[in-house]
């Protein structure tokens, strides 16, 4: 079988340039589907905020006593302990449910891009089932995903603070070699996702039903054709590596007015929209390569 990983790429860029660049102008359009692509993408980017005053703290020593003197310190300041766990408590529940909004979003984005519409209320209602699916999945995937690299971080700081009591240079040696082991969660957790986003989600937007169905489904071709979704993952950095170049390099041409702008979260989605519309139809397309089986057909609203 023929399938090649540029010429998906080329066709995607090619429903790019016909619906976004090469038609005239739609304000209109181009906001309601940089809406669709915004929402797809809640939370991916992360949310983050800088503070440049200082707050009471601790003043750690050395290693060894640095977890006993946090401790120490926290109990000895209780309201800030309460606020730190309201914190998190907080920041735990508006990340999950982004994930929720995003989940579906994913599938409202796809069928955006797959059939050239603008609409968001219809295909949201449509896809609920898979939308909450594939929620529930991302959820208990990011929380394994935790708990494995939390698993090998234990051993990995005991060791190092062993190390910093003792001056034991095999100490040392030993909590780096938990390090290869911490590279390989990442990495298979973000061919995971990549797959989970790019292959998965169209095959359950194509056929319905869950994402552990979907995955069942896919799992057979990923089998079948290990070395050509490696290699497209490699492609698949090696993409967003360039995007992150590009998006640098006009901000500071901009005098950095370029990464206000992208600073702005529903604004960059609508600015970047030509990128994301054609990395939302790579995976789509590669599927095609692969028969019609695999490609996601119209899903057209009942």
């Amino acid at each position: 079988m023929d399938v090649s990983l540029i010429r998906p790429l080329e066709a995607a860029w090619a429903r790019t340039r016909r619906v976004l660049l090469d038609s005239p102008f739609d304000l209109e359009r181009w906001l309601v589907v940089g809406f669709a692509a915004w929402i797809a993408r809640l939370g991916e980017n992360g949310i983050g905020t800088s503070f440049s005053g200082r707050l009471p703290g601790p003043k750690w020593g050395s290693a060894d006593t640095a977890l006993r003197d946090g401790l120490t310190w926290l109990v000895a300041h209780p309201l800030w302990l309460a606020i730190g766990a309201f914190g998190v408590v907080v920041g735990i529940a508006i990340g999950i449910a982004l994930l929720w909004v995003s989940s579906r979003g994913k599938f409202v984005f796809l069928d955006v891009v797959l059939h050239d519409r603008a609409a968001i209320v219809e295909p949201w209602k449509r896809f609920a089932r898979e939308g909450n699916s594939l929620f529930v999945w991302r959820l208990v995937f990011a929380f394994a995903t935790i708990a494995a690299v939390s698993l090998l971080a234990v051993p990995w700081m005991l060791a190092l603070l062993a190390w910093s009591r003792t001056g034991a240079f095999v100490l040392g040696l030993a909590g780096l070699a938990v390090l290869p082991l911490v590279l390989v969660v990442v990495v298979v957790a973000a061919y995971v996702q990549g797959f989970l986003e790019n292959f998965v989600v169209p095959l359950q937007y194509r056929y319905g039903g869950t994402t552990t169905e979907a995955w069942r489904m896919f799992l057979p071709l990923l089998g079948a054709n290990l070395g050509t979704f490696l290699v497209w993952g490699l492609l698949w950095v090696g993409l967003l590596m360039a995007i992150a170049i590009a998006i640098a390099v006009a901000g500071f041409l901009t005098c950095c007015v370029g990464f206000l702008v992208l600073a702005i979260p529903y604004v960059n989605a609508v600015v970047l929209l030509p990128v994301t519309y054609t990395l939302r139809g790579y995976g789509p397309a590669l599927l095609a390569e692969f028969g019609e089986n695999w490609a996601p057909a119209a899903s057209q609203p009942t």
